[in-house]
């Protein structure tokens, strides 16, 4: 039989824990969290979702739906955002310049801020649309999930010296 120095022995036995504790490490949730399950809704809502969608569960005729109002704005979101991006880029070049037009420099942010609330207004409408297409019982659970007025901030409150209580005018504590 074939004799393994100590060091070497050891250097394998290494070896093999290294390689397997990334698996491990994988199958384990952060200390303090929860083990992940099938039963828990996802943290997030997927992406380009209302929030207020977190934990409801949808039927298909609802999710083609909602497919259908996403669907029906993205040409609208797209032309908005790179009216953005395109005033943005221009006003960044107007400041290195070597002569600054003023009117322009307005006509540009007049651009990007009219496209922001046309983007604002359609985020909103969107969400209405969507929130009709839920059941009563949806609506409730979703009036539920929503902090209650002043308690937004929750454990922030203490922190930030600006958060007022109601009825209060904000003042550094």
């Amino acid at each position: 039989m074939v004799s393994f120095p100590l060091f070497l022995r050891l250097a394998l036995c290494a070896g093999i824990l290294a390689s397997l504790s990334p698996v491990a490490m994988a199958e384990m949730p952060p200390a303090g969290m929860p083990a992940p399950s099938e039963a828990t809704p996802p943290a997030v809502p997927a992406p380009g979702l209302p929030p207020f969608l977190r934990g409801i569960h949808l039927s298909d005729a609802q999710q083609d739906q909602l497919f259908d109002i996403e669907y029906r704005q993205m040409r609208q979101v797209r032309d908005y955002l790179k009216t953005i991006r395109k005033a943005d880029e221009a006003l960044r070049s107007m400041g290195m310049a070597v002569t600054f037009d003023e009117a322009q420099a307005k006509s540009l942010v007049d651009a990007s801020s009219k496209a922001n609330a046309e983007l604002a207004l359609l985020r909103v409408r969107t969400e209405h649309q969507v929130y009709e297409l839920l059941t009563p019982e949806q609506r409730k659970q979703v009036a539920e999930s929503r902090p209650a007025k002043g308690e937004m901030h929750g454990a922030h409150s203490k922190a930030c010296p600006l958060v007022e209580g109601p009825g209060e005018a904000p003042a550094l504590r």
